[in-house]
């Protein structure tokens, strides 16, 4: 019998539980029967684990996990509608599950919903799974159409490929949000992040450094640094947008700022983040995240106006402001649900 909802449940518990669940070696178990001609079955795997883990814990979720993605969200709805990111292998633009358009508000942004053939009503796990498809761990999402007598393919893959931040996305749907809504709504932007908009450049405070070995080393580099770049520019696009010349990290962390950023710096403690998150990697996500009760409006006011280059204890404190922002907006009822 499936569970009443209980509005006052937070969800930090679950989550936590759902997202330290193995989901990695359901992956590699079907690797085997595809190895003896059976067909591919990993991207399923991965959905099942991910719908397991969820009805575990809360069965009217895992139900809501197995209906059509299209389904999730409507104008009328109080949810947040999900946009789940992919990139077309064929081009390198961005396709999306989207429950809305998307290709008016940017010309490399796709719906799959109202842009592309196939299943218009794919389930919600499985657009969450798209988004995620790493090549070679899993093979790529495929929709096919027929035209001019002959078949065409397109491929699908993670969509960290063409932005590992969503800020791009982000940015879009912002701008179509805020020409309709005008005066009427005050919409702002929150970036949860890795990508760096601006390097630290200052001698005293530099830490970039490079090979010697220009010829055969730097080029490699490069392209490996692509992906990361690309991140780093959708970043830097949407500060652009809010901020221009300004410091954007400072301009940020100011109370009413139209956009947040909470910065998650991964390469420092080299965390591997994936499918099965460690119990240290996530607890250290979790510190980095920051709690909204540690600060006060004076500890947010001492930190923006502080020129020292930012260690991690003052980068959690900062996304402590930027949560304790979020939640000072919230309704007192949705406050406490987190």
């Amino acid at each position: 019998m499936p569970r009443a909802p209980d509005t006052k449940q937070k969800l930090t518990p679950d989550v936590s539980k759902i997202m330290q669940d193995d989901h990695f070696s359901p992956v590699v178990g079907a690797i085997f029967p595809e190895l003896l001609g059976g067909p591919a079955g990993r991207a399923e795997a991965l959905e099942a684990s991910f719908k397991n883990s969820v009805c575990s814990r809360d069965d009217l979720a895992a139900n809501a996990l197995a209906a059509a993605f299209v389904a999730h969200w409507s104008p009328s709805s109080q949810v947040p509608a999900l946009v789940l990111n992919s990139t077309w292998v064929e081009t390198g633009f961005r396709v999306a599950f989207a429950p809305f358009p998307l290709h008016a508000t940017d010309e490399s942004l796709y719906s799959f919903a109202h842009d592309m053939p196939g299943d218009k009503y794919v389930v919600l796990i499985r657009a969450a799974a798209v988004s995620a498809r790493f090549p070679v761990v899993l093979p790529p999402y495929s929709i096919s159409m027929t035209a001019n007598n002959r078949e065409w393919r397109w491929n699908f893959v993670d969509g960290g490929y063409s932005d590992n931040s969503g800020a791009s996305t982000a940015l879009a749907v912002h701008r179509a949000l805020a020409e309709a809504a005008g005066e009427r709504a005050d919409i702002r932007l929150i970036l949860l992040t890795s990508s760096d908009p601006a390097p630290d450049l200052n001698p005293k405070n530099v830490t970039i450094t490079g090979t010697a070995f220009r010829d055969t080393v730097a080029p490699i580099s490069a392209i490996m640094k692509v992906r990361e770049g690309l991140g780093n520019q959708a970043v830097a696009r949407a500060c652009d947008r809010f901020y221009r010349s300004d410091d954007c990290k400072k301009r940020a962390g100011e109370p009413n700022a139209p956009l947040k950023i909470v910065e998650i710096p991964d390469q420092t403690y080299n965390l591997p983040l994936g499918w099965k998150l460690s119990h240290t990697t996530f607890e250290v996500v979790r510190w980095m995240l920051g709690r909204p009760e540690l600060v006060s409006d004076k500890i947010c006011n001492d930190l923006r106006g502080s020129t020292e280059a930012p260690t991690d204890e003052k980068i959690v404190l900062s996304n402590s402001c930027v949560l304790k922002s979020v939640i000072d907006l919230l309704p007192r009822g949705e406050a406490g649900r987190q």
